[in-house]
């Protein structure tokens, strides 16, 4: 009998680069040692749109030439990386929080 895995067009998550996640995990744990565990979770319209800004001051900081975040020791991408993951995270479970259907962008505009 030959061995058979039925996982076609399933996500190819072995094709991610580990030292991505591990970036992406040291942002996350100087995150939850700084403020709680998943504390992104629980954000505010308001705080949504802080996570924009840390977006565009990491990504400010890394066009400048600044590789490492200064207060964390940790690469601007990693932390870029990261914002872009809540942002994400926002858009699929805003429908939880009473805006359902509308985009990260739509609810921190106040667009209906």
């Amino acid at each position: 009998m030959r061995y058979e895995k039925h996982d076609k067009g399933k996500p190819r998550l072995e094709l991610i680069d580990p030292g991505f996640i591990l970036g992406v995990g040291k942002v996350l744990t100087f995150g939850a040692e700084k403020y709680a565990d998943d504390n992104w979770k629980q954000a505010t319209v308001e705080d949504r749109k802080r996570s924009m800004g840390s977006l565009l001051r990491h990504t400010m900081a890394y066009q400048s030439g600044e590789l490492i975040d200064p207060e964390s020791g940790i690469e601007h991408l990693y932390h870029m990386a990261t914002n872009i993951m809540f942002m994400a995270w926002y858009d699929k479970n805003l429908k939880s929080n009473g805006h359902a259907g509308q985009t990260y962008m739509e609810v921190c505009n106040g667009s209906k």
